[in-house]
């Protein structure tokens, strides 16, 4: 992974535009990235978008001090036109930015940027950037008190072209250990920010998995899926349908690190 700069010129340059600063942070995202997890997103998304390959607690971090350096600069109406920029094209990173720039900040929004974030519906490229923008921008301002009723306009399907997909909730986040190593390797990547991560059961208790590798296959004469092979630093490696799930970290539901200490024990 490329060392990572967050360091923004927007003080030191007076002719600064929202277009300059937005292209800025597209470089930063570009060079801070890792390939090996862009690869693994893009995959996820049957390369439906574009991946720079960053972790969403990295991404958010990085835009959080995007977002100071910005608004103390250039001011909040500048900030809003700086993710205006970001929130087009495929890289879901820069759109992901974008909510990150404006996350929290709703109770500062009017009608102006209402207006502004409904326009980005258009934009949507996946299911990702939908759930940050709609959860995270939009559905903030529609539950607020003060905010008036706003009529949106529909569009009808064009059933012939409709594809389906099952509810989801809670269950789905659990791995599968019957699975491909690999798969499973990019659900923990794919469960991220906005959802609250894949997770597993450890001595009966959730275990949210943040990060995990695919490790090479062994030959068990007596393969049980979802035992401890090993442990290594507190990472256990994991027995799944094909290939080994090294778990690099973990936490409890509480955000307190998990460690695994023994390897007479099964993961659910």
């Amino acid at each position: 992974m490329a060392k990572r700069s967050t360091k923004l010129a927007t003080a030191q340059q007076r002719n600064m535009t929202p277009a300059n600063c937005a292209g800025q942070i597209r470089r930063a995202l570009k060079h801070g990235g890792s390939a090996k997890h862009a690869a693994g997103v893009q995959w996820f998304f049957k390369d439906e978008i574009k991946s720079h390959g960053w972790r969403t607690a990295d991404l958010r971090r990085s835009a959080i001090r995007f977002r100071r350096e910005i608004r103390k600069a250039e001011g909040l109406g500048f900030l809003v036109d700086v993710a205006d920029q970001l929130f087009s094209g495929l890289v879901l990173e820069e759109k992901i930015a974008a909510v990150f720039l404006l996350e929290k900040l709703d109770c500062e929004f009017g009608d102006r940027e209402f207006d502004l974030f409904d326009s980005w519906l258009d934009r949507i490229s996946s299911w990702a950037d939908h759930d940050a923008l709609v959860h995270y921008l939009i559905a903030p301002m529609v539950a607020a008190a003060e905010a008036p009723v706003r009529n949106v306009p529909g569009i009808a399907q064009n059933e012939a072209q409709a594809s389906w997909s099952l509810w989801y909730d809670e269950g789905d986040q659990f791995l599968d250990w019957s699975q491909d190593a690999a798969r499973l390797s990019r659900q923990v990547d794919a469960m991220g920010w906005p959802y609250t991560g894949a997770r597993c059961r450890y001595r009966g208790k959730v275990v949210i998995v943040h990060e995990a590798d695919a490790l090479p296959d062994l030959a068990f004469e007596n393969r049980r899926v979802g035992k401890i092979w090993t442990v290594a630093e507190g990472a256990a490696e994991v027995v799944c349908g094909h290939g080994l799930l090294r778990l690099r970290r973990c936490t409890g539901a509480d955000g307190v690190s998990v460690a695994f200490d023994k390897v007479r024990a099964r993961l659910e």
